[in-house]
């Protein structure tokens, strides 16, 4: 097995049952090309726990806007209550307004907590695409490096092959 898949396996920048798959393959450069594959699998990891970061950010957005918005409710509520507990009575318009603002405010507490729930689930997301973000920037490091000495090792052999033609 190429040395530097061998190294990128001690990296765990891919995993020993993908560097057994390598070892028929004769060819060097393309047991890299392939252990390369593997990176580009984990960049695609990567980039859906982005989108689903940026979903859930977008989520908790919504969620908060709507509790803002049911906190206003509340208060157009509160004050048909405080109205209602003086003695004020309500048209049959106001009665439904009542109604339906009651519906509403209800839903405020789940909405909160559904919205804590996504901000604590958003947060170990972000942890957790950090940490992705991180162990792929150092994949692609290494993997550019490997290829980098690859093709110096190909350059060197093909100065060496050239020479040994020249003197021939």
């Amino acid at each position: 097995l190429n040395e530097k898949v061998q190294q990128m396996v001690i990296d765990d920048m891919i995993q020993t049952g993908h560097a057994r798959a390598l070892l028929g393959i004769e060819d060097l450069e393309k047991q890299l090309d392939l252990a390369g594959k593997e990176v580009e699998i984990k960049l695609t990891a990567k980039n859906e726990a982005e989108q689903e970061l940026t979903n859930t950010a977008q989520k908790v957005t919504e969620l908060t806007n709507l509790y803002e918005e049911l906190k206003q409710k509340k208060q157009q509520y509160d004050s048909i209550v405080s109205r209602l507990q003086e003695g004020e009575h309500l048209t049959e318009s106001g009665t439904q307004v009542y109604k339906n603002l009651e519906q509403q405010v209800s839903q405020m507490e789940s909405i909160r907590q559904e919205a804590l729930n996504l901000i604590n689930y958003y947060e170990r997301m972000q942890k957790q695409v950090q940490k992705t973000n991180t162990e792929y920037d150092k994949s692609l490091n290494k993997v550019t490096k490997l290829k980098n000495k690859i093709d110096e090792i190909n350059l060197k052999k093909n100065i060496n092959e050239s020479k040994q033609l020249s003197e021939n």
